[in-house]
């Protein structure tokens, strides 16, 4: 083995001064492999993502609000309406934490959801903010909430 990497990486007398590895024939060929093996790294990342979640996330809000009163119509509660102005709180806390580069409830500065609901004007007796990150679906993102008491909490309380 030793010999072998010797005649091939190691200029020496044995190699005329030429390791095996830097020869026409073969630096042909690892020039090729290198090309090849950069095509590849570039575009499998590319298809494994789009095979994955087809294409593009799944995650709709508009399916989110479809399966949430779904599940408020399981436990014999009112249906709820998409908001305009719910929806535009919702655009400027999502534009703050991708700003910040912060996933959370409460915003670095302290800001917590009801500061959103503020800035907008809307006013509530009851709200609540459920959120969800690394979701390709929906439905696995009304499950995860599902799952979750205090996000459930958010989903089936009464009005």
């Amino acid at each position: 083995m030793i010999s072998w990497l010797k005649k091939h990486f190691i200029p020496h007398q044995g190699n005329d001064h030429r390791p095996h590895i830097l020869r026409n024939c073969n630096i042909k060929n690892i020039l090729i492999l290198v090309i090849l093996l950069e095509i590849f790294t570039f575009l499998i990342p590319t298809f494994t993502y789009i095979n994955r979640t087809g294409g593009m996330a799944a995650v709709i809000s508009a399916v989110l609000a479809n399966l949430t009163n779904e599940e408020r119509q399981a436990q014999n509660l009112q249906t709820l309406a998409v908001s305009p102005i719910l929806n535009k709180a919702a655009e400027m806390k999502a534009t703050d934490m991708a700003t910040k580069s912060y996933f959370a409830h409460t915003s670095p500065e302290g800001k917590t959801p009801w500061f959103w609901l503020d800035q907008v004007g809307y006013k509530y007796q009851y709200a609540g903010e459920n959120l969800a990150i690394n979701f390709s679906d929906s439905k696995d993102v009304t499950n995860a909430w599902m799952a979750s008491p205090t996000h459930k909490a958010n989903i089936v309380k009464g009005i």
